[in-house]
């Protein structure tokens, strides 16, 4: 396999955090401010079911197919039973890649 395949998981222009806010203890809340803290230079987007306009200053969409652009990685840090639903969602919106993120997937 060339390494082409794998530029969207190591070196992603655009990255979509899905799940995150601005709870202190929410996990793509926190991977969000890594991400903006470590100084990622792509184009960054949330998608969280709440009515947020941003969330760290980052636009939000309430829904994955609201997304203006696919994102070449999403970060999935919803609950377990949300996961599939949220694969198949981002498959269909053209993003290639995703990393879940989230505990509780063995039940």
């Amino acid at each position: 396999m060339s390494t082409r395949y794998l530029e969207s998981l190591f070196n992603p222009a655009s990255i979509a955090v899905i799940g995150a806010s601005e709870r202190a203890d929410n996990l793509g809340g926190m991977v969000l401010r890594n991400l903006m803290g470590g100084g990622y230079p792509g184009r960054l987007l949330v998608v969280n079911q709440n009515d947020y306009d941003n969330v760290h200053g980052v636009p939000c969409v309430k829904k994955v197919s609201k997304m203006e652009f696919s994102p070449d990685l999403a970060i999935i840090c919803t609950p377990p039973d949300t996961v599939a639903k949220t694969i198949k969602r981002l498959g269909e919106a053209g993003v290639r890649t995703a990393i879940v993120m989230t505990g509780g997937m063995s039940r």
